[in-house]
Protein backbone atom coordinates (compact mmCIF):
# COMPACT_ATOMS: atom_id res chain seq x y z
CA UNK A 1 0.00 0.00 0.00
CA UNK A 2 1.63 3.48 -1.15
CA UNK A 3 2.10 6.52 1.51
CA UNK A 4 -0.21 9.23 0.84
CA UNK A 5 -0.11 12.82 2.04
CA UNK A 6 -2.28 14.01 4.63
CA UNK A 7 -3.82 16.90 2.17
CA UNK A 8 -5.78 13.44 0.71
CA UNK A 9 -6.95 12.62 4.36
CA UNK A 10 -10.69 13.15 4.71
CA UNK A 11 -12.42 15.89 6.39
CA UNK A 12 -15.08 13.95 8.45
CA UNK A 13 -13.99 10.27 10.27
CA UNK A 14 -17.08 8.40 8.75
CA UNK A 15 -15.27 8.64 4.83
CA UNK A 16 -12.13 7.96 6.25
CA UNK A 17 -10.83 4.27 5.34
CA UNK A 18 -9.93 1.94 8.06
CA UNK A 19 -6.42 2.13 7.76
CA UNK A 20 -4.51 5.44 6.20
CA UNK A 21 -1.40 5.06 5.64
CA UNK A 22 0.64 8.94 5.01
CA UNK A 23 3.86 10.39 4.78
CA UNK A 24 4.79 14.27 5.09
CA UNK A 25 6.49 16.27 2.57
CA UNK A 26 9.02 15.88 5.43
CA UNK A 27 9.42 12.48 5.19
CA UNK A 28 8.04 11.46 8.47
CA UNK A 29 5.45 8.03 7.91
CA UNK A 30 2.29 7.70 10.02
CA UNK A 31 -0.85 5.65 10.27
CA UNK A 32 -4.28 6.72 10.90
CA UNK A 33 -6.51 4.01 11.90
CA UNK A 34 -10.33 4.68 12.60
CA UNK A 35 -12.29 1.75 14.13
CA UNK A 36 -15.43 1.17 15.72
CA UNK A 37 -15.05 -0.55 19.10
CA UNK A 38 -17.96 -1.92 21.59
CA UNK A 39 -16.95 -0.87 25.32
CA UNK A 40 -18.28 -1.48 28.14
CA UNK A 41 -21.44 0.98 29.18
CA UNK A 42 -19.88 3.70 31.91
CA UNK A 43 -21.86 4.23 34.80
CA UNK A 44 -23.75 7.00 33.58
CA UNK A 45 -24.81 4.85 30.43
CA UNK A 46 -26.08 2.28 33.02
CA UNK A 47 -28.00 4.37 35.01
CA UNK A 48 -29.61 6.36 31.38
CA UNK A 49 -30.19 2.21 30.57
CA UNK A 50 -31.72 1.36 33.84
CA UNK A 51 -33.95 4.04 33.32
CA UNK A 52 -35.44 3.40 30.15
CA UNK A 53 -35.99 -0.27 31.17
CA UNK A 54 -37.93 0.86 34.12
CA UNK A 55 -39.90 3.03 32.10
CA UNK A 56 -40.12 0.10 29.33
CA UNK A 57 -41.26 -2.02 31.90
CA UNK A 58 -38.47 -4.51 30.74
CA UNK A 59 -35.19 -6.17 31.78
CA UNK A 60 -31.88 -4.53 30.79
CA UNK A 61 -31.02 -5.85 27.94
CA UNK A 62 -27.54 -7.12 26.79
CA UNK A 63 -27.11 -4.15 24.47
CA UNK A 64 -27.89 -1.58 27.44
CA UNK A 65 -24.47 -2.88 29.08
CA UNK A 66 -22.51 -2.26 25.89
CA UNK A 67 -21.83 0.83 24.10
CA UNK A 68 -20.30 1.61 20.63
CA UNK A 69 -17.70 3.83 19.96
CA UNK A 70 -15.64 5.20 17.07
CA UNK A 71 -11.78 5.19 18.14
CA UNK A 72 -9.30 7.30 16.05
CA UNK A 73 -5.25 6.48 16.63
CA UNK A 74 -2.55 8.21 14.98
CA UNK A 75 0.74 6.77 14.58
CA UNK A 76 3.48 8.31 14.44
CA UNK A 77 6.21 6.29 12.40
CA UNK A 78 9.16 5.72 15.27
CA UNK A 79 7.28 8.16 18.07
CA UNK A 80 4.15 6.72 19.40
CA UNK A 81 0.20 6.65 19.75
CA UNK A 82 -2.14 9.78 19.60
CA UNK A 83 -5.85 9.42 20.34
CA UNK A 84 -8.05 11.88 18.50
CA UNK A 85 -11.09 12.42 20.19
CA UNK A 86 -14.67 13.62 18.88
CA UNK A 87 -16.58 16.39 20.71
CA UNK A 88 -20.11 15.65 21.20
CA UNK A 89 -20.02 19.26 19.21
CA UNK A 90 -18.14 17.32 16.04
CA UNK A 91 -15.17 19.02 16.56
CA UNK A 92 -11.64 16.95 16.17
CA UNK A 93 -9.23 17.27 18.98
CA UNK A 94 -5.67 16.38 19.22
CA UNK A 95 -4.62 17.65 22.93
CA UNK A 96 -5.98 20.91 23.64
CA UNK A 97 -6.11 21.92 19.81
CA UNK A 98 -9.89 21.99 18.73
CA UNK A 99 -10.49 21.68 14.73
CA UNK A 100 -13.34 21.09 12.61
CA UNK A 101 -12.15 18.49 10.24
CA UNK A 102 -9.87 15.06 10.89
CA UNK A 103 -7.67 16.33 7.65
CA UNK A 104 -6.52 20.18 9.75
CA UNK A 105 -6.07 18.29 13.37
CA UNK A 106 -4.21 15.40 11.71
CA UNK A 107 -1.65 18.06 9.93
CA UNK A 108 -1.56 20.84 12.77
CA UNK A 109 -0.62 18.01 14.97
CA UNK A 110 2.36 16.27 12.12
CA UNK A 111 3.47 19.75 11.70
CA UNK A 112 4.94 19.66 15.47
CA UNK A 113 7.68 17.28 13.94
CA UNK A 114 9.26 19.05 10.70
CA UNK A 115 12.15 20.19 11.04
CA UNK A 116 12.93 23.27 11.92
CA UNK A 117 13.76 25.81 9.02
CA UNK A 118 17.63 26.70 9.14
CA UNK A 119 18.73 30.15 7.97
CA UNK A 120 21.88 29.39 6.05
CA UNK A 121 25.09 28.93 7.02
CA UNK A 122 26.34 30.21 10.63
CA UNK A 123 29.53 32.33 10.96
Amino acid sequence: MTRRPPSEIPTDHRRAPVRFLGVTEHGLEFDLEVREVQRRASSNDMVKAHIRSMTRGTPLRQDDLYSRETEIALFVRGMHRVDVRINPSGAYSIGHRFHRSLRDAVAEYLDRFAPAPTSGPTP
